[in-house]
């Protein structure tokens, strides 16, 4: 398929990219694959999926996943004691925006990243208020332009119109729409 997004970003350090629904797991599999042939190494933030079920998906799509540190926010939730890895790093939970903190930071800290993946700030919705996801995201963009990472911050489609997103615009370099690239694709079938 192909969403060439690393083209639509360009020179662009912190971008937001906007999944639609429906398409979530198709396009998050297709930016990661992009980001896994641009990038040498990228620190991916999971807030929605085990690792163990990334890690799977990842292989079945053919995603180079030796390219990736993993911040999982939602195994421990699932499975309190989960085996541990060299490459993962688990959070207590989605919910624990002080401890992702931490993690962030200390990965950011010790490893060289080129980019940083955070899925999604949807999840962090569902656990948190807006204004204080708003401050979580803002600091830690502040940790990824001192890293001099790209950092790509994905969100679905239906959270668009939240006061999240509104205030992200002042601080993001971009804000993508994937959801065009289906309405541009379909003019050009017709």
């Amino acid at each position: 398929m192909g969403l060439n997004l690393l083209k639509k970003i360009g020179a662009s350090s912190i971008i937001v990219v906007i999944i639609p629904n429906e398409k979530y797991n198709q396009y998050i599999t297709e930016i990661a694959k992009e980001v896994s042939k641009a990038y040498d190494a990228t620190c991916y933030v999971s807030l929605n999926k085990l690792y163990s079920a990334l890690l799977r998906n990842m292989k079945s799509s053919k995603v180079n996943d030796k390219k990736f540190f993993f911040i999982d926010g939602i195994t421990k939730s699932v499975q309190p004691t989960p085996d541990e890895f060299d490459n993962c790093v688990y959070v207590t939970s989605s919910a624990a925006l002080t401890e992702l903190s931490l993690g962030l930071s200390s990965a950011l800290s010790t490893n060289h990243f080129n980019c940083l993946l955070f899925d999604s700030l949807s999840t962090l919705l569902i656990y948190n208020k807006s204004d204080v996801v708003t401050q979580f995201v803002h600091d830690q963009m502040g940790k990824v332009m001192n890293a001099n990472c790209v950092a790509i911050f994905t969100c679905l489609e239906g959270d668009t119109k939240s006061d999240l997103i509104k205030n992200l615009g002042m601080f993001v370099d971009q804000i993508i729409h994937l959801g065009d690239i289906d309405k541009k694709s379909k003019k050009g079938a017709k």
